[in-house]
């Protein structure tokens, strides 16, 4: 200041505002006018540029005091939650007052003890002087011109004023001052806050004071519910209802609302909805059993868990409406129906209260009680049919027991809901309990348990054969051989249980079967001799084969496994094959086909292997035997013998054996031939480079001919000698020719008379170089030893024969060397147009050494040797 002071000033403005149930308007700026949705939280800013002085807001309307003039506002569309206001009405007067309040067409001004009432056009239509000052002004609400007025004087009287009345209408009289006041929904209850901070409720009519409560500065009216209020004071908020004790909370500021669970609370500046809980209320009426106070408090907003103790409680009190309409606020059909079934009932004049408890006990899960209450009413069946329901089979079981209720309905009906649950095992053994095996062997049998039935079948008598029947077919169903096998042994079908070992190939089992019950060996034979010729093991599988009279099939499986072998190049199983088929079948081609197939084996190895471990002269024969076979044959090759591989073998081996004109014959043969492309270009230089090599072959590789005494030449590719066209005979080891010579004996001989004969012990000779010995013994002339004396000198001198034996190349016994074999054999070593094999009699067998004879068995008939070189082999 001028004088050198320095004052400080507290500046504190005043709340301008304004409520009508859930919307508030206050000023903010001091220009501004803010309006506050408070359900929604929507905020409206009115900028009117202006001082804000007073604020008035009552339904759609909303007054604004200014300097020089109020401007009345509407919302701009008929929606509780619509937040857009316009301009209605401006009136242009400078209006003092106190307190402002509008209605739908008028506003009021407080001038201490006057009231004056203007329309929206400014023109005042009417005026109330009052005794006293006026402390507090509320609009009550009311059909639109009128409105009713609540006014608190600082007299302590309480007015009730119309607008469209000239006469204000006393409501109470008390002795404080008022400070605060509001009227009940129905408009017959009275709620009074004096100076002193005591609380005051009035009865309307009757102008009784209801109760009095103290450290009160705020109080509201539910505007929902007529006996609920609330009151605030010291940091706490009081809720009470009717005439049931008060409800506390804490909460800061004043009460200014209440609207269904909302209470809206004023602190400072700030205006907040807080939502507060009806629980205690409603447990309260709960706890009397008032439930359509209870339903009241509910519809405030409560939590569904509050609903459905609501509905439950009062469904237990028989209040079906009550309970109906909190089971549709919760939305459970279930309990609506059943509620409606009780209305439905009790409207038909059958109210059974026992009955109606029993069924709200089986919808709430009291299922004990419920049945007691069944039992009470002379229903068991009801609760029997409970438990059922409910598979609690053993309170079912006891209730009905306890009633002389059959069981079997109970277990049957136990055994179907428990099938129907998946529940197998304990479905079974309720129908075993029902004495239904077939029934529990189909369960258990379908659903593989087996360890299950098993037990069942062990329990059942022999007698049950259809029971014990139905079980080996799931036990072979699900492939359990153990199981079926004692089944059908219990039951003693033991045709059945053969068939089952041969299915299982449990060939030790199956036997012992055969062996006690013969009658059943030629069920056992077939599959038998099938399983053993798939696996290899064809001699036993054709006795048994022939056993049982399918030799047919023996021969089938051989020819299908030869042409398997032969497919996929199993060339030596081929020859083995062909073996064993030509001792099945006498005669026929197998067995020229099992030494093809075995010979050309090793030939295909050494083409397509790296290394062989047989000698090259060995495989050089081979291929040459091949070669001169498939030449020998006008039909194609067998199948899978390839000729290019067989003389490609030739081509690599004959130049280094030095076989060169052998390898030119064979390059010349393979060049009408189609070659594969991998091999064609080595043959094409290999063709070449032979033509640079001598026209000649190494001797040595030649073939021994043991008839005629003459060597093949090498490229002389034949089966047969070229000299006297007899066959060679072929050592499969080494494959060079054996010292061997074939003969043949006259047709009336039979091979075993024919192996007699050779096996005989054979005469003494004294004729040729047996004559030697006769000489030595003194015999006077050679020849033949055939007079007892003469044979009497070989038993009385026997150091003499071994003498001689010894000189005679160690010969065992003395043989004419001049036999008949000689001679055939002798005639023949000049050569011949055509083979004849040598034929002997019976003196000519005699006469053969049993040591020097061979004989082999093929295309069922007996192939005679004889060895020529001595010493050999």
């Amino acid at each position: 200041c001028h004088d050198g002071s320095i004052s400080v000033y507290n500046v504190v403005f005043n709340t301008v505002h304004g409520l009508y149930q859930d919307r508030y308007a206050y000023r903010e700026n001091m220009t501004d006018v803010v309006i506050q949705h408070l359900a929604t939280d929507q905020r409206a800013r009115i900028k009117c540029r202006d001082f804000v002085k007073k604020i008035a807001i009552y339904r759609d309307r909303l007054a604004v005091q200014l300097p020089d003039r109020i401007i009345i506002y509407e919302l701009f569309h008929d929606d509780a939650s619509d937040m857009h206001y316009r301009i209605k009405e401006k009136l242009q007067k400078k209006l003092d007052c106190s307190l402002l309040v509008v209605t739908t067409s008028h506003i009021i001004l407080c001038l201490e003890r006057k009231l004056q009432m203007y329309n929206f056009g400014g023109i005042k239509e009417r005026e109330w002087n009052l005794d006293a000052m006026i402390r507090y002004i509320k609009v009550t609400g009311g059909p639109p011109n009128k409105e009713g007025l609540l006014v608190g004087l600082k007299s302590g009287e309480i007015l009730q004023i119309f607008i469209n009345n000239h006469f204000p209408i006393p409501l109470v009289k008390q002795i404080t001052s008022v400070r605060c006041l509001d009227l009940s929904l129905s408009r017959t209850k009275l709620a009074v806050v004096d100076d002193h901070n005591t609380l005051f409720v009035y009865d309307v009519p009757s102008k009784t004071l209801l109760f009095q409560e103290p450290d009160t500065n705020s109080v509201a009216w539910n505007s929902e519910m007529e006996d609920m209020l609330c009151y605030s004071g010291s940091g706490l908020l009081w809720i009470k209802v009717g005439n049931l004790p008060a409800h506390q909370q804490k909460l800061h500021g004043f009460v200014v609302g209440f609207k269904g669970s909302r209470i809206f609370s004023l602190q400072v500046y700030t205006m907040t909805a807080v939502e507060i809980p009806q629980s205690a209320a409603l447990d309260r009426y709960l706890e009397k059993r008032e439930f359509k106070e209870a339903y009241r408090v509910a519809c405030l907003n409560v939590t569904e868990g509050d609903w459905r103790r609501l509905a439950y409680e009062a469904m237990e009190g028989l209040c079906f409406e009550v309970a109906r309409k909190a089971f549709v606020r919760v939305r459970d059909l279930k309990y609506i129906d059943l509620v409606r079934g009780f209305e439905v009932v009790g409207g038909e004049s059958k109210y059974e209260p026992d009955l109606f408890l029993a069924d709200i006990y089986t919808y709430a899960g009291r299922y004990h009680e419920a049945a007691k209450l069944y039992k009470r009413a002379n229903k068991p069946q009801l609760a029997i049919a409970m438990y059922t329901d409910l598979n609690m089979w053993d309170h079912a079981s006891l209730l009905a027991t306890e009633t002389n209720t059959p069981l079997t309905s109970i277990l049957t009906q136990k055994a179907q809901t428990l099938q129907t649950s998946n529940d197998i095992l304990a479905a079974a053994q309720t129908y075993i309990d029902l004495n239904e095996p077939i029934q529990a062997i189909n369960l258990l049998g379908t659903h593989g348990h087996l360890a299950q039935l098993i037990t069942v079948a062990r329990d059942l008598p022999r007698s049950d054969t259809k029971s014990l029947s139905l079980c080996a077919v799931y036990f072979r169903k699900h492939g359990h051989h153990a199981y079926a096998a004692e089944t059908l042994a219990k039951l003693g079908d033991f045709k059945h249980l053969l068939a089952l070992h041969i299915e299982q190939t449990n060939w030790h089992d199956a036997f012992a079967v055969v062996e006690m019950h013969p009658q059943f060996a030629s069920v056992l034979w077939l599959p038998y001799a099938e399983w053993l010729a798939a696996n290899d093991r064809f001699m036993e599988a054709q006795t048994y084969f022939r056993k049982a009279g399918h030799a047919d099939d023996a021969v089938r499986v051989l020819a299908t496994l030869t042409r398997n072998a032969v497919t996929e190049r199993r060339y030596d199983d081929a020859s083995w094959y062909h073996w064993m088929l030509s001792r099945e079948k006498s005669g026929g081609p197998h067995d020229e086909l099992a030494d093809l197939y075995h010979v050309y084996f090793s030939v295909f190895r050494y083409v397509e292997e790296p290394f062989v471990t047989m000698l090259p002269e060995c495989i050089l024969n081979m291929a040459k035997y091949v070669w001169a076979w498939l030449d020998r044959q006008p039909c194609p090759s067998p199948p899978g013998v390839s000729r290019v591989r067989v003389l490609l073998a030739i081509t690599r081996l004959a130049p280094s054996l030095s076989a060169f004109k052998l390898a030119r014959a064979a390059y010349e043969k393979i060049a009408n031939l189609i070659v594969p492309a991998a091999w064609q270009d080595k043959l094409d230089v290999g063709a070449v480079t032979i033509r640079a090599a001598p026209f000649s072959d190494n001797e040595e590789l030649g073939m021994m001919c043991y008839v005629c005494a003459s060597v093949n030449a090498v490229c002389a590719v034949k089966l047969v000698c070229s000299n006297c066209k007899a066959p060679f005979v072929y050592s499969f080891y080494s494959f060079t020719t054996l010292p061997l010579v074939e003969f043949c004996v006259d047709t009336d001989i039979t091979d075993d008379e024919a192996l007699n004969l050779v096996h005989a012990d054979p005469p003494l000779l004294i004729g040729g170089t047996g004559g030697m010995l006769s000489a030595a013994l003194g015999s006077p002339k050679g020849g033949l030893v055939t007079t007892a004396s003469e044979r009497s000198l070989f038993s009385e001198k026997p150091e003499i024969v071994k003498k001689h034996a010894a000189d005679l190349d160690g010969a065992v016994a003395i043989i004419n060397e001049d036999d008949e074999f000689r001679r055939q054999m002798f005639a023949r070593s000049g050569g011949a147009a055509e083979y004849a094999p040598i034929k002997l009699d019976r003196r000519g067998l005699t006469a053969l050494n049993r040591h020097e004879v061979f004989v082999r068995s093929r295309n069922g008939r007996n192939q005679y040797f004889r060895k020529v070189v001595a010493g050999a082999g």
